[in-house]
Parts: structure tokens; C-alpha cells; sequence
């Protein structure tokens, strides 16, 4: 490779450290305006290498050392995204402020158009190498011990606001649905390290899964636990139709099991002083030690595992995709009908119910070029605030804060950026794991070293769809997931390799 062709490649990961790494850990003033800093320095850092992304992108579709059409359906929905983003900000009420986002959240026209030529780099570009896990591992184990030590009211950075935000503040993510969020990238990239052909890449993949392991299952978000089982049921799906996939799935049951062990031990060693949500499903579940019986099944699997090689591959692509797509794509196109057809109960999912009928009624009350463009990136806050009546509804439970999300991506989206907004969403998720599971397939046909970063995309992106079914984009995850959704487009993911 050429000193030209790196420098891109080198370009990637420098963003990818600073989006996966710095942008999380950083905490210079502590918890006071935590979600804002973390925005400001993510807008700072688009605003550097999105030009960049830029120039090495044209210059290698120009130059012929990329071809165009290898890229074409990325492309194409990249620019039918764009076009509507732009489109939903020309259209709204305060262009303005759709450019860069609500405060806190800056989820805004800019923030997007960014991330989404940054999946165009991470597709064209590829990973670098396996020297781009060692941040991502070392920054995710760091902010998972501080959260974990948090549950049990020991704060390794710096001071939280008061004892009342015990619950509310965590880590160096701050917000429990941030840190929830980004674990249910984390741990799929974690996971994918015990594929790879590298003994010590495997070896930090499995220390680095147990951390991040304990730390979900002490942290207390339930909407954590879909994401997961979305990932197990996949890699299952692939275990059971291709031995090699066996013992890395059950390594990770061992894990899994161990952290919940762990945690039940820690609760019991130090009674009382536990302060996470007391509707801990994890935690509840790591108690009945079921945590022994995961690490029981795996060990007696492992030892009675026979050594013949076999695979059976064609018939793993035919079962593999639907279940796939199913899980990423069905089930929160499915959640969006429910949460427009049906009235839940107002404390469901911590109160999901009563945000859910407030965004529903919300976007009945669209005009109809509205329902299809939606009122603008991040503008959601300000336009149930505008409609009569809504702010007093709001009011009587949030007091004066206003509803800037839906707590689930899809309807926040709808509210958004309207049904082309979502639709465009959808597609570009559906074609990126169709065309990663292709290649994944061609790995095998090959028997090649399994590709890491190619799986650690395909199950990052899956996960990522179910958990924010109940949460919502953030700067401190989304950017990441715009870098494995446009990893799964690469045509050249054996660079990707971990053993490489």
C-alpha cells in the first residue's frame, strides 16, 4: 500500500479514536453540562475531518483508484438521506437552530450530514487495522470500571452532583441511557474479538468483554438486555449452522456467565451499598445465579464439543438473513406501529407509555408535508412546546423540561424528519447487514481468517437497532454506529482482519 492510500486509512482511525475514545471519556468540568461538552466537541471534531473525509473521497473515486460503481447503492442512499435532511430543515420553523441541534443534544442537520460521510470513508477507507481496537478496548474497559465502581458508590473521576443523582449519573457517560447506549456498541465489538485467528487479540476481547459484561449488568438499563439477546440469538443462529463459530459463542456464555457471578458476589460482599435502579432486570436475574448454570452449560458444551470440521454454509445464508433482518429492521418497524396505534400504559418502560402518546398525538397534529419531511433535525422539543396544550401534559410530569426525543429512535425520526426520514433510515440498515452478511458468507466460502471488524460491524448495527427502539441518537454512540454501518458496504473487508 502506498504512502498516498494510508493516509486516509490513518485519517479513520484518528476519528474513530476521537469519537469512540476521547469524546466519551472526556469530562473536563465534571457532570455540570456534561451532554453539552460532549456535543460541542463532537461538532468540533466533524467540522476537522468531515473536509477531510471529503477531499480523500472525491480524490479516490477521481483518480480511478476507487470505482464508483462498486459504491453505487451506498451512494445513492447517502444522498436520498442527505436530500431529505436537507429538505426536513429548509421546511421547519427555525432552520437556524435544525442546522446544529437542541442544547444537549445537537442531533441537528450537521451532526448528521457528518456522520453520514463518515460511513462513506468507513466503506471506501476500511479500518485501518487491529491497532484501532486497543483504543476502542482500553476506553470502553476505562469508563465501564468507573460506572461499575459508581453502582457501588465509590466515584473514581470526580464527584457527582449530589446523592440524589446516583442513579441518574454514571461513568464518564453521565446519562444512563448514554452509557447503555454505548455498551450495546461496545460489547458486540468485544465480542467479535473472540473470532479472531490472534491469540492475544482474543485474550484482550475476552478481559475487556467481562468488564464491559459487569458493568451492563450493574448499570440497570432494561432496554440493554433486547440488544443482547439480538446479538446471542444471531450468533446462535450462526453457531448452529457452522462449527466455527462454537467455541467463540460459548467463550462468550462463559463470560457472560462469570460478569453475572461477579456481580452477585459484589452485591452480597458489600450489602446496602448498591445504589442502581431497584427495577434491575440483569441484576435480579444475576442473583437467581443464573450466572453459574450460563457458565455450567458453556463449560460441559466446550468439553463434549467434537473436533471435525464441517460447513454448512448455504444453508446458514438462507436462515441467517431473516433472522437478521428480522431483529434490526422488523421489530422496531413493528415497536414505530405500535407506538402510533395503540395507548400504552403512562409508566410503562419508566414512563415510555405517557412519552410515546405524547409524540403519537404530536405527529397526528402534522400537516401532511410535515408527516413525510417531519419538523426538523432535533427540533421535536420545540415543536411539541408549539402545540396547544401539549407543554401543560408534558408539564404535569416533567415539570418545565421539555420533551426533546421520543426515548425511542424511530419516532423521534418520524417527528423529525417524517416517514421519508424513517424510511430512509431503514433502507440504508437493510441493505448494509444484507451486503455484510455476503461477505461474511464469502469468508467462508474462502476460509479465510474470520473478518472482525466486518462481524464487529454487522453485530454492532443489529444491536444498536434493537436498543434504541427505547433510546435515542447521541453523540457519544451514533457516530460510532455511521462507522459500522458504513464498514458493512466496504468491498474490501478482508483489510479489516484483526490477524492481518
Amino acid at each position: 500500500m502506498t504512502r498516498t492510500a494510508r493516509i486516509p486509512k490513518v485519517i479513520l482511525t484518528l476519528y474513530i479514536f476521537t469519537v469512540f475514545t476521547l469524546i466519551p471519556l472526556a469530562m473536563p468540568t465534571g457532570y455540570k453540562n456534561l451532554g453539552e461538552m460532549k456535543c460541542s466537541l463532537f461538532l468540533k471534531a466533524a467540522a476537522v475531518f468531515t473536509p477531510l473525509f471529503l477531499i480523500f473521497l472525491i480524490g479516490a473515486f477521481i483518480s480511478g483508484r476507487t470505482r464508483l460503481k462498486d459504491y453505487r447503492t451506498l451512494l445513492t442512499l447517502t444522498v436520498i438521506f442527505a436530500a431529505n435532511l436537507l429538505l426536513s430543515s429548509t421546511l421547519s420553523a427555525d432552520f437556524q437552530k435544525s442546522l446544529s441541534g437542541s442544547p444537549g443534544w445537537r442531533m441537528g442537520l450537521f451532526a448528521f450530514l457528518a456522520m453520514l460521510v463518515s460511513a462513506l470513508a468507513a466503506a471506501v477507507f476500511n479500518s485501518p487495522g487491529r491497532y484501532v481496537y486497543i483504543p476502542l478496548l482500553a476506553g470502553a474497559a476505562a469508563s465501564s470500571i468507573i460506572a461499575a465502581a459508581n453502582r457501588f458508590g465509590l466515584d473514581l473521576m470526580m464527584p457527582r452532583l449530589s446523592a440524589e443523582n446516583r442513579q441518574d449519573f454514571i461513568g464518564t457517560l453521565g446519562n444512563i441511557n448514554w452509557f447503555a447506549g454505548f455498551l450495546a456498541v461496545t460489547i458486540p465489538i468485544a465480542i467479535s474479538l473472540l473470532f479472531s485467528d490472534n491469540k492475544k487479540m482474543r485474550t484482550a476481547g475476552s478481559l475487556t468483554l467481562f468488564i464491559l459484561l459487569t458493568a451492563a449488568v450493574l448499570q440497570g438499563s432494561n432496554g440493554l438486555l433486547p440488544a443482547l439477546c439480538a446479538v446471542f440469538i444471531v450468533l446462535l443462529v450462526l453457531a448452529s449452522a457452522d462449527r466455527t463459530y462454537q467455541r467463540p459463542f460459548l467463550t462468550m456464555l462463559l463470560i457472560l456467565g462469570a460478569a453475572m457471578e461477579a456481580c452477585a458476589a459484589a452485591v452480597l460482599l458489600f450489602p446496602g451499598a448498591y445504589n442502581g435502579p431497584a427495577d434491575n432486570l440483569f441484576l435480579r436475574d444475576a442473583g437467581f445465579h443464573i450466572g453459574l448454570f450460563i457458565v455450567g452449560a458453556a463449560v460441559l458444551c466446550l468439553h463434549f464439543q467434537k473436533k471435525e470440521q464441517f460447513d454448512n454454509l448455504p444453508r446458514a445464508e438462507k436462515f441467517i438473513l431473516p433472522t437478521v433482518l428480522t431483529l434490526a429492521v422488523l421489530l422496531p418497524l413493528v415497536l414505530l406501529m405500535i407506538q402510533l396505534t395503540v395507548t400504552l400504559p403512562r409508566n410503562f418502560g419508566t414512563y415510555r407509555g405517557f412519552i410515546w402518546h405524547v409524540a403519537k398525538a404530536g405527529f397526528k397534529k402534522l400537516p401532511f408535508l410535515n408527516m413525510l419531511f417531519g419538523v426538523g433535525p432535533d427540533l421535536m422539543g420545540d415543536y411539541l412546546v408549539s402545540v396547544p396544550g401539549f407543554q401543560d401534559l408534558i408539564s404535569a410530569v416533567y415539570g418545565n423540561a421539555k420533551l426533546l426525543n421520543a426515548h425511542s429512535m424511530l419516532l423521534t425520526q418520524l417527528l423529525n424528519t417524517g416517514i421519508l426520514g424513517v424510511s430512509s433510515h431503514l433502507i440504508l440498515v437493510t441493505f448494509a447487514l444484507k451486503k455484510g452478511l455476503t461477505a461474511l458468507g464469502a469468508y467462508k466460502k474462502e476460509g479465510s481468517p474470520e473478518p472482525t471488524w466486518l462481524l464487529a460491524s454487522l453485530l454492532g448495527v443489529i444491536s444498536y437497532e434493537i436498543y434504541m427502539m427505547f433510546s435515542f441518537d447521541q453523540v457519544t454512540v451514533t457516530p460510532l454506529f455511521y462507522i459500522l454501518l458504513g464498514a458493512l458496504y466496504s468491498e474490501n473487508p478482508s483489510r479489516t482482519t484483526v490477524g492481518s
